[in-house]
């Protein structure tokens, strides 16, 4: 884009300023005839402003939609007087229109695919005085010319001239320079609701001046948000984003002007909300230019625009109207963005030893450091706000963590939009909860619990709309590798199938065959901690115990856990002090469930042991102490459980027997369960009923994986108390098996509507789905209401369907039930070719039961824009036919398979016979 500055062509302007004058009747009106006149049109609605844009296809990737076009016009006979600013609004009807009214054919190509406010820097009576007074000049300037021409050739004229001569001399010349300076510029537009103001002192902008405003969201093809992106802090995103071209036009030619124009903008709603949202948003303008460089711009704030306002006469425009204005000073014009900026923030690194190995596992301060260095949660700051596949809930990213831990990933990010504001401490909290919960799936819960030794993470987040958005990354040591862990469940599946575990009569006997096959293959490794030092934690791990046969005791648990649970058998693996009296040390055992109730197991001292059955399905009495006969000793050996496996709810819903099982009493038949429903939804301080049907009719025992989300009653009364999601368990009480119901907890508000693209291209005739939506999903009332700005380009029914009817752009309107919340999209509808008619490549066809074929369609024209076919066959039983014209034989007999186009539904037939 080149542009001159105005006053060095002056001379030329001037001449070329009375020709304007003469053609430009179209957009200017006499300002001493109009008195505070501010009239706006909407070009969606006019369907002439299609020439125009019919001349633009490569503007189309801006993809903004002209909304308006404000003239403003300055009287300069009276500006100095009354400081009054007078409106007017036109339409260019054409491109010679345009060229007439001093817009060149490439700014009107450059505006017509966007917002656009135009303003004549001079009304008619005001131009013909200038063009008067610059003919006058230009005469004087002659004068001038042959008078120092005289005096060259008679220097002794001058010599001979008084002081008082010359004096009046310099008066005369200075009041001609005058009389070719500007008056102020001043320049009212709206656009798009945003309200444009330009001012400029005196000199500083040429009188006829025009000035261009268009909304825009791409420069040079790049998207301006992706440009300020560029240059914000790596902590930093567009939030939300307005921008505007403006530029300024003299006698057809875009310039510059000489000094610093006022420019103030006034918000629209959706910037103002956004601004408002809280202390991590900040509102910041960038000046774009024509090379893409983007630089931030110092910019005022002001909220009172009448008093506060940097341009005085925006007092006498909008008096005390409360606004949102953002003002800054510009000596230069291209695009200029105004962005609500989400200013994200991103705590410290928090490394640890996985607390289930506190005791056992020696913490590596490097080894932590280094896992701790290597994250990096801003890493999808830029386009977190533009992306999808958010987690929505605590429940759903320590979901997604989870997977990533049973996948074992070394590095798992996670990115958030959480409904609510949210601390660190709660979403880690709540995500770990999830992330290991006993679901009775025999490759999560504690198997995932003890899958790793160390972790680090670390989280950026920034509230916005009651909203935390952010990213949660999370880094682990494993005990074994991804590799491992899938030779290690082949090895488990066929020591399963090998024992017929599944198959066996009794859930005692699925125990018994699995602690038999530990205690007698799998051996004590006792030097494990110099494996430790090496950076070598296998034996921590099921790999060890099920492959190498070789582990410790948290391998010797993990290994009875998994082959429980793949039997249908329910247990946990329980952490605490065990060993000799006086001697105990961090230990791990199982507890197992046979009948209602659950025995203790320890399989490691089981393989230690002459005496199995001392560590096998004990109660209490006989396992947390007890006195074993050693080498002709006796020795007493404690088993205590830590805190959190010993809490009253813990034993509510795994309740230990306090004496040993006896092989009498109990006699296991298959068990199953169900909950009435697979998922459900509370209000918050609501309560809602859940059914459980258990096979044995035994009774349950409901939990709840997050009771700050929901709790859950011993009679399945489920009450929300605060927005989220969690799960709620129905554990049988004979079997241990379980059913779980997903639970959505909402104070059943909508947040936000959300689209899934903001502009839609589509061709006369044709459909498109606006796919809009509420936020959160879980929000009582989804209904959404939708609006054409000009149905007669494109309509919208109550279900979201856009129907493109003419050539040209408008704007759907997506606006919630609830709350008033929208979201628009922009739609170009390009000029289609109609189909005229179709024919179908074969009228007859004959086929033998089971053959197929593809019928093909030719086209009139052939280079029909909309080629959407629908088949359908009169008898579907012998003739079948797909999407795609594929059809097949099915039955003897004849049927008719008839090929209709969307466009224009034109149909064509082709016969099937089928021997």
């Amino acid at each position: 884009m080149r542009k001159v500055f105005w006053g060095k062509s002056i001379l030329a302007l001037s001449l070329a300023f009375a020709i304007m004058v003469e053609n430009s009747a179209a957009l200017t009106v006499n300002a001493s005839e109009i008195n505070d006149i501010n009239v706006t049109e909407e070009i969606t609605g006019n369907e002439d402003f299609g020439t125009a844009d019919e001349n633009n296809s490569a503007a189309e990737e801006n993809n903004s939609t002209v909304d308006v076009i404000t003239s403003s016009i300055s009287d300069d006979s009276s500006s100095s007087d009354d400081n009054s600013s007078n409106t007017v609004g036109a339409v260019a009807e054409s491109t010679d229109e345009a060229a007439g009214n001093n817009i060149t054919t490439d700014q009107l190509e450059n505006t017509s695919d966007g917002d656009l406010a135009v303003t004549d820097g001079n009304a008619d009576k005001a131009e013909s005085e200038e063009a008067s007074e610059n003919s006058e000049s230009d005469q004087n300037a002659g004068i001038s010319d042959t008078a120092n021409d005289q005096e060259i050739q008679n220097p002794s004229d001058a010599e001979n001239k008084t002081d008082e001569e010359l004096a009046a001399e310099s008066e005369v010349s200075d009041g001609n320079a005058n009389a070719e300076e500007s008056e102020a510029f001043d320049f009212v537009g709206i656009v798009d609701g945003y309200k444009i103001i330009l001012h400029a002192d005196a000199g500083v902008v040429p009188a006829g001046t025009e000035a261009v405003v268009r909304k825009v969201n791409k420069v040079a093809g790049v998207k301006t948000d992706e440009l300020v992106n560029d240059v914000l802090p790596a902590e930093s995103a567009v939030y939300e984003s307005a921008s505007f071209d403006i530029s300024l036009f003299n006698n057809g030619v875009e310039i510059e002007p000489e000094g610093n124009v006022s420019v103030d903008i006034v918000l629209a709603d959706e910037l103002t909300d956004a601004k408002e949202d809280g202390d991590s948003t900040s509102l910041q303008v960038f000046h774009i230019e024509d090379d893409l460089t983007t630089t931030e711009v110092n910019a005022d704030v002001t909220q009172n625009y009448g008093l506060n306002s940097a341009n005085d006469n925006a007092t006498d425009i909008y008096g005390d109207t409360e606004e949102t204005v953002v003002h800054y000073d510009a000596d230069s014009f291209s695009v200029y963005d105004v962005s609500v900026v989400l200013n994200f923030t991103t705590s410290d690194a928090i490394a640890e030893l996985n607390p289930v190995y506190e005791g056992v596992i020696d913490a590596n301060k490097e080894e932590l450091d280094l896992l701790a260095s290597g994250l990096d949660s801003t890493v999808n700051v830029k386009t977190l706000l533009a992306s999808g596949g958010k987690c929505t809930s605590t429940q759903e990213m320590g979901e997604a963590v989870r997977r990533g831990i049973m996948a074992r990933q070394s590095l798992i990010t996670v990115d958030f939009k959480l409904p609510g504001i949210y601390n660190e401490l709660t979403i880690v909290n709540e995500l770990y909860d999830v992330m290991i919960e006993h679901t009775g799936v025999p490759n999560e819960g504690d198997y995932v619990r003890w899958a790793y030794c160390e972790n680090s993470y670390q989280t950026t987040k920034a509230y916005a709309n009651d909203m935390t958005y952010g990213t949660f990354q999370i880094s682990f040591i494993y005990t074994h590798s991804a590799q491992q862990e899938i030779e290690t469940t082949n090895a488990i599946n066929s020591l399963v199938n090998k024992l017929k575990l599944t198959s066996l009569k009794s859930d005692y006997d699925k125990a018994k065959a699995a602690y038999d096959w530990i205690c007698k293959n799998v051996t004590y490794d006792h030097d494990f901690q110099i494996k430790q030092s090496y950076g070598d934690y296998s034996p921590y791990s099921c790999y060890s115990a099920a492959i190498k046969h070789y582990t410790v005791c948290e391998g010797y648990s993990l290994l009875f856990y998994r082959m429980m649970l793949m039997s249908g058998v329910d247990a946990r693996l329980i952490p605490g002090d065990g060993g000799r009296a006086g001697a105990t040390g961090a230990h791990g055992w199982n507890i197992v469930k046979i009948g209602n109730i659950y025995y203790n197991v320890d399989s490691t001292w089981g393989s230690e042991f002459s005496d199995k059955s001392v560590w096998f399905l004990k109660g209490s009495k006989n396992f947390d102490t007890v006195s074993v006969s050693v080498n002709g000793r006796r020795i007493t050996y404690l088993h205590s459980r830590y805190d959190p496996y010993n809490t009253n709810e813990f034993h509510r819903i795994y309740p230990t027997s306090v004496n040993d099982y006896n092989n009498v009493n109990y006699n296991s038949a298959p068990v199953s369960i169900s909950i009435n429903t697979p998922n459900a939804m509370v209000g918050v301080g609501q309560s809602i009923q859940l059914t459980a049907t258990v096979s044995n009719n035994k009774g349950v025992i409901w939990s709840s994986s997050d009771s700050a989300v929901a709790t859950v009653s011993d009679a399945g009364i489920v009450t929300g108390l605060k927005n989220g999601e969690c799960e709620i368990f129905a554990t049988s009480v004979y079997g241990g098996k379980k059913a779980r119901c997903r639970v959505l907890v909402t104070d059943g508000r909508v947040k936000t509507v959300e689209v899934a693209a903001n502009t839609i291209s589509i061709f006369e005739g044709s459909k498109a789905n606006a796919n809009a939506s509420v936020f959160p999903e879980w929000a009582v009332n989804k209904a959404i209401r939708y609006k054409s700005s000009n149905k007669k380009i494109a309509s919208v029914n109550k279900n979201g369907v856009i129907t493109a009817k003419k050539k040209g752009k408008c704007v759907i309107t997506c606006t919630s039930a609830d709350g008033g919340y929208q979201a628009q999209i922009k739609v170009v509808v390009k000029k289609a070719t109609r189909v005229k008619s179709i024919k179908l490549t074969k009228k007859k066809i004959k086929l033998t039961v089971g053959a197929g074929a593809t019928l093909g369609v030719k086209f009139n024209p052939r280079k029909a824009t909309n080629k959407e076919l629908t088949w359908k066959s009169s008898k579907p039983g012998i003739v079948s036919v797909d999407a795609a014209g594929n059809i097949i034989a099915l039955s003897k007999g004849k049927a008719k398979i008839t090929a209709k186009s969307v466009d224009g539904k034109h149909k064509a037939t082709c016969t099937v016979v089928v021997k």
